[in-house]
């Protein structure tokens, strides 16, 4: 019985153990022509790259602390906020600009606003809205410009009102 409970202990501590590197595993439309992922420090200098073949990618490496990070490629002029740690990531970027990112255990707390469906429909009101807001303006003319930044400030800053409750939540400890 006591053989049986140490391999037990160990096992326990081994799922328990810390990741020692951060793996992110992911996948690009094939139409977005993407030949490699990069992972950008603030900076924009290329921390990690990795091809991208049949529209798959793989990035490991080791953080000695969690950062604040771009995944992307700089070429497509591409690339999102994570939240890197020494964790196993799973990411998906759709041929319409969309994209999905599960793992990290700090990224998903931060940012789980993003798979919240009233937050993305916020967004896409403000994308949808903007483009409409700047369609056939004439770009000289003061008043049209002003009038197209109008209606796009007001719906950013519908999500940025979002985004402000999910950080107080998050500080809250909600």
């Amino acid at each position: 019985h006591l053989f049986m409970l140490l391999l037990l202990a160990i096992f326990a501590i081994g799922c328990n153990k810390k990741s020692e590197q951060f793996k992110i595993e992911g996948t690009v439309a094939k139409e977005m022509a993407i030949d490699s992922m990069n992972i950008y420090d603030e900076s924009g200098k290329v921390m990690f790259s990795s091809p991208v073949k049949d529209g798959k990618f793989t990035l490991t490496g080791h953080t000695d602390e969690i950062v604040n990070v771009g995944l992307g490629n700089a070429n497509k002029n591409m690339a999102v906020p994570i939240i890197l740690e020494n964790d196993a990531y799973k990411v998906n970027f759709n041929n319409d600009g969309s994209y999905t990112i599960d793992g990290g255990k700090i990224h998903q707390i931060l940012f789980k606003h993003y798979k919240d469906p009233v937050y993305q429909q916020l967004v896409k009101d403000y994308q949808v809205n903007s483009d409409k807001a700047f369609e056939g303006i004439d770009m000289q003319n003061e008043e049209q410009v002003n009038k197209a930044r109008k209606i796009m400030d007001e719906y950013q800053g519908k999500v940025f009102d979002y985004e402000e409750k999910v950080n107080k939540e998050i500080t809250n400890g909600d």
